[in-house]
């Protein structure tokens, strides 16, 4: 994953594999694993996550990825945040491999 991209670590060439993980990060290198397989579209020049009240909570290395996969439907706002700095929980790392099977797997 690192030599592919898909994984930065966090600083220090560390990934930390027992830390737990961010919302952003997980939507981050999703972005970047189906991109790495050419199956994200191109970026819309439209920034669709200005609706959401806590865009500004968004690191900047994770927005392009975040903005990709709100522009597809496989993420989705909750009471119009992202809560991106949020640990994600099981339940939602298992809705989002659900959704990018029922996307790509048909």
């Amino acid at each position: 994953a690192k030599d592919l991209g898909i994984v930065q670590g966090t600083g220090d060439n560390r990934f930390n594999p027992n830390a737990h993980i961010a919302r952003q990060d997980l939507f981050t290198m999703t972005a970047r694993a189906l991109a790495t397989l050419d199956k994200l579209p191109e970026q819309s020049a439209e920034n669709t996550l200005e609706g959401y009240e806590d865009v500004s909570s968004i690191a900047s290395y994770a927005r392009g990825g975040i903005s990709q996969l709100e522009q597809t439907g496989l993420i989705e706002g909750n009471e119009n945040q992202l809560k991106p700095l949020d640990e994600a929980t099981r339940a939602e790392t298992a809705v989002l491999i659900d959704r990018i099977l029922q996307f790509y797997v048909k």
